[in-house]
């Protein structure tokens, strides 16, 4: 699979292929289906809802180093309906995990946990995608 930049801006953060296209009637379906597994795999229970509402205390700090903030929730409720590529969800969702790491570090639970996540991202699209019977075509 051919490796393209998805912003990572340090080595030590996961550089993923970009997801290739699917057809637009399965975009809704693939994405539930990501955030579902995703969720499930989230064992801390650190990206279902903003943090700012898991954190009440820390929004200042928070909106003030994090200048997109994203979560699970914000995508399904907010973002999901406009997507036109499911590579856009992949975007977001590579968004939630730069967030928890560039807030803390990549070496505290909560950044290893983050780039765990980060690191199964392609792995959890194509299992969904075969679970949905959509046929996926990686660039070479």
């Amino acid at each position: 699979r051919s490796r393209t930049s998805t912003g990572a801006q340090s080595s030590s953060l996961p550089d993923l292929a970009k997801w290739p296209n699917i057809s637009q009637k399965h975009i809704s379906l693939i994405s539930i289906g990501v955030l579902e597994m995703l969720s499930g795999l989230d064992t801390l229970d650190l990206f279902s809802i903003p943090v700012t509402e898991s954190f009440p205390d820390m929004k200042k700090a928070y909106l003030r180093k994090i200048k997109r903030p994203m979560d699970f929730r914000t995508i399904e409720e907010d973002e999901l309906q406009m997507y036109e590529e499911i590579s856009e969800l992949q975007e977001d969702l590579i968004q939630v995990f730069r967030n928890c790491v560039e807030y803390n570090s990549p070496q505290d639970k909560f950044g290893k946990s983050a780039i765990s996540l980060w690191e199964q991202l392609n792995e959890v699209f194509e299992k969904v995608c075969k679970e949905e019977k959509v046929k996926i075509r990686w660039s070479r």
